[in-house]
C-alpha cells in the first residue's frame, strides 16, 4: 500500500512525540480544577501563577541536563540536554526501538526525530510502517510550532498543592500541579535560591514516569542534524509502506 495514506497520522506524530516524551500530560488545555474559588483560593492561584512564571524563565535562561523514565514506552528511559538559544537534544531508549535507542532535537523551530522514534511512535498509533534500511539513520524534520522551552516548561494554570511538596537531593521543593483528562503532572520547584525544576513526576495513559533534572549553567553542546541527515513529513510519507 502507498505511503501516501502515513500523511496525517506521521504529522499528528510529529506534534506528539516532544510530550510524550517529556511531560507526558496534556494538562496545558485548561482543564485543571477550581471554579468558583473563594478569595484565598483566588490568592493561591495567584501564587501559583508567579512560581509557574519564575521557575519558566529560570529554565528558559539556563543550560541543564535531565533524566530519568518516559511515559511513552512501558520499560522506556529518556536524557536531555537543553542549551539557551540553541536547542534541546533528546536520547530516549526502549525495547520497542531498533537498536534500543534513538534521539529527538528541538532546534530554530523545528523538531527532528529519529526514524526509529518516529516509526515506533507511528505504531503505538496503531499504524505500522516498513522502514527502508537507509532511513534508519535519518531524522524526519517538522515544524515544532513553537520555541524548544514548551519541551519543558510548566503547563500555564498548574496549581500549587502543599502537601506534595517534599525535597530533591536535599534541596526543599514546592509542587505544582496540573492536571487533565486523568493524566496528571507534578512539578517540583526548588524553595530556596533560583526557582529551577527539579523533578517532575508525570502520569499518562496509566503509566508513570520520574525525570530529575540537574547540571544548570553547565557547558554543554547540542548538534541538530544536517541537512543531509534529515527527511520531511512527505519524504519519509513516500519512502515507507503503511500496514
Amino acid at each position: 500500500m502507498s505511503g501516501r495514506k502515513t500523511g496525517r497520522s506521521a504529522a499528528t506524530a510529529a506534534a506528539l512525540c516532544a510530550a510524550l516524551l517529556v511531560a507526558g500530560c496534556g494538562g496545558g488545555d485548561g482543564d485543571n480544577k477550581g471554579d468558583g474559588r473563594d478569595g484565598s483560593a483566588e490568592k493561591s492561584s495567584d501564587d501559583a501563577g508567579k512560581l509557574t512564571d519564575a521557575a519558566n524563565k529560570a529554565m528558559r535562561g539556563t543550560s541543564f541536563h535531565a533524566s530519568g523514565s518516559t511515559t511513552a514506552f512501558p520499560d522506556g528511559k529518556q536524557e536531555m540536554w537543553s542549551v539557551p538559544d540553541v536547542g534541546i537534544r533528546i536520547k530516549v531508549t526502549a525495547s520497542e526501538l531498533p537498536g534500543g535507542e534513538s534521539e529527538m532535537y528541538s532546534a530554530d523551530g523545528e523538531i527532528y526525530t529519529g526514524v526509529p522514534l518516529f516509526a515506533a511512535q507511528l505504531a503505538q498509533r496503531g499504524e505500522k510502517v516498513d522502514v527502508p534500511k537507509d532511513l534508519d539513520a535519518k531524522f524526519v524534520k517538522a515544524p515544532s510550532g513553537g520555541d524548544c522551552s514548551r519541551l519543558f516548561e510548566i503547563f500555564p494554570g498548574a496549581e500549587r498543592q502543599p502537601d506534595l511538596d517534599t525535597s530533591v537531593d536535599g534541596k526543599a521543593t514546592r509542587a505544582l500541579v496540573s492536571e487533565a483528562q486523568g493524566n496528571k503532572d507534578v512539578y517540583h520547584v526548588a524553595k530556596d535560591g533560583t526557582p529551577y525544576m527539579l523533578r517532575l513526576d508525570s502520569t499518562y495513559n496509566g503509566r508513570e514516569s520520574r525525570t530529575t533534572y540537574d547540571s544548570f549553567g553547565k557547558a554543554m553542546e547540542i548538534t541538530p542534524p544536517k541537512a543531509a541527515d534529515a527527511v520531511s513529513m512527505e519524504q519519509f510519507r513516500d519512502a515507507v509502506k503503511s500496514d
